[in-house]
């Protein structure tokens, strides 16, 4: 824009302020505030008053206590919504990451958001938002990801999602550890391991406790009663 105003000589002088003028309009479309402000003092700067006047500001964004009511609008079927979540979505902007971050916040009736925009149209805007969701640590969103992904049959994402967070996170090293034992008995204990390295030992007690009842299979009951007692010889007070 300054070069244009400038009345510099360069090369394709005369196309030089329609660029301008275009670009600062398409941001301008895109909610771009400065660049409405730039379009303005472009065109008082030309002499064309009235255009400069009959400019109309981008609406202001939204709080970001709107932000969520934003993604149930469009989960209601509101085309508008639903066309301004599929491009905050492609951008994974800001509002992007607040949006996944309030998607749980209001009435636990409304957390029905995933499976309604499957139904109206946009399954595809789910599952980034419940990934951001997911790495904010929110345990509603990390749970609907790996149920879509269990879903899609895609259980090792699924599995990768809960051991991402299951050394500090209870109901995820629950989940993971009866998702692998007995079947893949190494993984499971390397799981629980890491949970107890990185202090959480009463949640790997709570894991294993039930399995000393009496598992569902002998070698249940056996290796929680050993590993208990590995945790104790290795120093952990409530083992």
């Amino acid at each position: 824009m300054q070069l244009a105003l400038a009345g510099e000589t360069v090369e394709y002088a005369d196309t030089l302020q329609p660029l301008t003028e275009e670009l600062l309009t398409r941001a301008c479309h895109e909610g771009n505030r400065d660049a409405y402000l730039a379009l303005e003092h472009f065109l008082y700067d030309q002499g064309r008053h009235r255009d400069a006047e009959a400019l109309t500001p981008p609406p202001e964004p939204p709080a970001p206590h709107d932000l969520a009511q934003l993604l149930h609008d469009a989960a209601a079927g509101d085309a508008t919504a639903l066309e301004r979540l599929r491009k905050v979505v492609s951008r994974r902007n800001e509002t992007f990451r607040q949006i996944a971050a309030a998607a749980f916040t209001a009435s636990p009736v409304l957390w029905s958001w995933p499976t309604k925009l499957a139904r109206v149209g946009a399954p595809e805007l789910v599952e980034p938002l419940l990934r951001a969701g997911a790495d904010s640590s929110d345990r509603q969103a990390r749970e609907l990801l790996v149920s879509l992904l269990d879903d899609q049959e895609r259980t090792h994402e699924a599995e990768a999602v809960l051991r991402a967070v299951s050394a500090t996170d209870m109901y995820a090293l629950n989940t993971l550890f009866h998702r692998l034992w007995p079947h893949r008995p190494r993984t499971a204990r390397e799981v629980l391991t890491e949970a107890a390295q990185a202090g959480h030992i009463l949640n790997v007690l709570t894991v294993l406790r039930p399995l000393t009842y009496g598992g569902r299979l002998p070698r249940d009951r056996r290796f929680a009663i050993t590993a208990i007692r590995v945790l104790a010889r290795l120093g952990y007070e409530p083992a």
